[in-house]
């Protein structure tokens, strides 16, 4: 997905670079920046609907700088459309909608990272692979971060999944029965070291 994006990035740069070289009055700064802000617009889309999280600090960044240009090319399009300059108290409120913006994109991020795995469902609510993919990678990093509240989620995950299994072979129903025999065990243990 990465590539993909980063091939529309370039197209949105070349694209300034082309206007820069070709329009040397700026008759068509506006209908530039507006093509570049439905550009920009596209990759926040696709990076917040479809992105894996590998490093949180670096997709925060990435998704500041995606939103603050957009915001960017949106006010700059609007400027030069409506033949207007930029004033002091333009650019203050500028930088504060730009920040804004990228700080909402980031708690949804999060919000969404939150409730991605409880997903009523996955194999009827899922469409694309993308977001078996993003699911996956959750369970990845769940299973990685080895906090006790991801037992309780994956314990979750797995009943829900039994209750509503409707496959004929399916290995849900002997992992289940493991998980029981294992809590039989540790249950017989906490009476022995009691005793």
């Amino acid at each position: 997905m990465e590539r993909r994006l980063s091939i529309v990035r370039v197209a949105y740069k070349f694209l300034i670079t082309a206007a820069f070289v070709l329009d040397k009055k700026g008759e068509s700064k506006g209908e530039i920046g507006m093509v570049c802000a439905f550009l920009c617009l596209f990759i926040i889309y696709k990076r917040c609907t479809a992105a894996l999280i590998f490093r949180r600090s670096v997709f925060y960044a990435m998704i500041f700088y995606e939103a603050s240009t957009t915001v960017l090319f949106f006010a700059a399009a609007t400027h030069n459309l409506s033949d207007t300059k930029f004033t002091i108290t333009s650019v203050t409120l500028l930088a504060a909608l730009c920040f804004l913006v990228s700080l909402a994109l980031i708690l949804i991020q999060e919000w969404r990272k939150q409730h991605y795995l409880s997903t009523f469902q996955p194999a009827k609510t899922f469409t694309s692979p993308q977001h078996y993919e993003t699911y996956f990678y959750r369970l990845y990093e769940k299973i990685e971060s080895r906090e006790p509240a991801a037992t309780i989620e994956f314990t979750g995950l797995i009943y829900n999944h039994v209750q509503y299994c409707d496959v004929q072979h399916c290995h849900c129903t002997s992992i289940v029965e493991s998980l029981d025999d294992i809590k039989r065990y540790r249950k017989l243990k906490k009476k022995e070291e009691e005793e």
